[in-house]
């Protein structure tokens, strides 16, 4: 095994808390969706042009998205000026978005693999064994040192049709422990693993028992040498049979920390952690498997929707949503490894990955999710094959929607929205900061990698654009107009309630 896949691959340990169907466009909508894809317009500044100056003629919004693919920040500065200024950059119109089936590789899924059969075909274990020991990554040291593993003997607390809840030796037993892990239970027996099963299939089953392990351990409490806290997560190396201990308890298993408060709702965060086991059960569980890791952007986003899908609430995106409403231009989109960046934990990093991940739902429909465990690439490569589409139309046409939610009133009966008002309640893209540029009031900005950020212009007025450092930008022109239809998405929504 070559140690850089095997660092990759530890580096993804902590990954925090059917066909598809053709879209269903009537003629009106497909117009309308082209009309409007024509009015809005976009341009790309090459790196070595550190000034743009464009006429308004109608109002409308101006979005600014940082392209750079080597991490580099960009600090713009926008404002009126009182001449134009010819520029070679010429603006061309909004592609609008093509619908193309998604076909499964099936070369991709290894023959005779337990994933896609229900877990009713495995014979489990009549009795689950009594004590199992565990090894958990809790120290500051390197993933790939062995120091770094801790042993933890866990005893079987309570054990449901597919679940079996262990508990950390360390922790004492309590009726707060036995409460957890029956509401544990009954969210994995009875919501998401039947629903998920339904849409995907069923998790690896690498340890051969029949059932998802479930350990709660107040160890999360203090990972990486007691600088990070986590309520769960799931580790990638666990789904990879062939790796010795401690880097894979080779098991389907999730970690839940023992010390979550008694308000918490596990239906949203056993629903997230679960498709993490999904996605290592479809891309690692089989030694001869082909497809890599995926990366973490795709991973998260996907595991946020199935918070929602699976029946959860708001209570792990809110706060996200809300961080990245107030500045979108401080969260990168795509991040291949949270770890590294040290973005593990950035509030808007996840809640614009949640916005887009949610979008690209709206557009591509109910098996998105699924499409996305079934494709054999990874990130930016994986959306393109599951939408048809490429990423650079996908990202502007959600940036687009994102803005147009956020000044609308309502949807039209036909469609949905982005953030509903019954799963975020008092959070609504009303809140996004759109920066209004006057003469009196230039608007600077520092734009991350794959960042965005959203201003406001006025008819008749010429706008300059100055970056500060060679970076490349894509500027999209937004006319107030193409924004007046009440169409957001045409899709039934695809949430599963309890």
């Amino acid at each position: 095994m070559r140690p850089l896949i095997f660092i990759a691959v530890l580096l993804s340990l902590l990954a925090g808390i059917g066909a598809f169907s053709t879209r269903e466009l009537s003629s009106a909508s497909s117009s309308e969706d082209h009309k409007n894809a024509k009015a809005i317009q976009s341009t790309l500044l090459n790196s070595d042009a550190d000034s743009f100056t464009f006429f308004a003629e109608q109002d409308g919004y101006l979005i600014i998205s940082n392209l750079s693919d080597q991490n580099l920040t960009a600090s713009i500065t926008v404002s009126t000026a009182l001449e134009y200024v010819a520029n070679d950059k010429p603006w061309s119109q909004l592609k609008p978005l093509s619908r193309v089936n998604f076909q499964t590789d099936s070369q991709t899924e290894p023959s005779g693999s337990s994933i896609g059969r229900h877990p009713e075909s495995r014979t489990p274990t009549s009795k689950g064994q009594p004590e199992r020991t565990f090894f958990i990554h809790t120290s500051s040291s390197s993933l790939n040192d062995p120091r770094g593993y801790q042993p933890l003997k866990a005893e079987l607390l309570m054990e449901g049709d597919l679940v079996r809840v262990f508990l950390d030796r360390n922790c004492e037993k309590s009726d707060k422990q036995v409460s957890s892990a029956r509401k544990i239970i009954n969210a994995l027996d009875s919501t998401i693993i039947p629903s998920a099963t339904a849409l995907s299939g069923s998790f690896a089953d690498i340890d051969q028992d029949g059932k998802l392990a479930v350990l709660l351990t107040p160890c999360l409490d203090h990972l990486q040498g007691g600088q990070t806290s986590l309520k769960g997560f799931v580790r990638a190396s666990d789904f990879c049979i062939h790796y010795p201990r401690p880097y894979s308890n080779r098991a389907d298993l999730i970690y839940l920390n023992s010390e979550c408060p008694p308000d918490t709702n596990y239906l949203t965060l056993l629903a997230h952690e679960y498709w993490h086991v999904m996605q290592f059960s479809h891309r690692l569980a089989e030694p001869d498997s082909r497809k890599k890791l995926q990366e973490d952007w795709i991973c998260e986003g996907s595991a946020h929707l199935a918070e929602h899908r699976f029946g959860g609430d708001g209570s792990n995106l809110k706060h996200r949503v809300s961080t990245w409403m107030k500045s979108p231009e401080q969260s990168p989109l795509i991040v291949s490894d949270y770890y590294s960046a040290g973005l593990w934990r950035h509030d808007g990093c996840r809640g614009g990955l949640f916005l887009f991940f949610r979008w690209c739902e709206n557009e591509y429909g109910s098996t998105f999710m699924t499409d996305l465990l079934k494709t054999s690439g990874t990130g930016i490569d994986s959306l393109e094959q599951v939408t048809g589409e490429s990423f650079e139309t996908l990202h502007q046409h959600s940036l687009v929607g994102i803005l147009k939610e956020s000044l609308l009133s309502s949807p039209s009966p036909r469609g949905h929205k982005i953030l509903r008002e019954d799963v975020f309640e008092e959070v609504t893209l009303k809140q996004l900061r759109v920066h209004e540029v006057t003469t009196a009031s230039p608007c600077r900005s520092v734009i991350k990698a794959t960042a965005s950020v959203y201003l406001k212009v006025t008819k008749g007025k010429n706008f300059r654009i100055h970056s500060e450092q060679e970076v490349p930008l894509r500027l999209i022109l937004v006319p107030a107009e193409a924004l007046s239809s009440n169409r957001l998405a045409v899709r039934p929504e695809t949430l599963i309630t309890q």
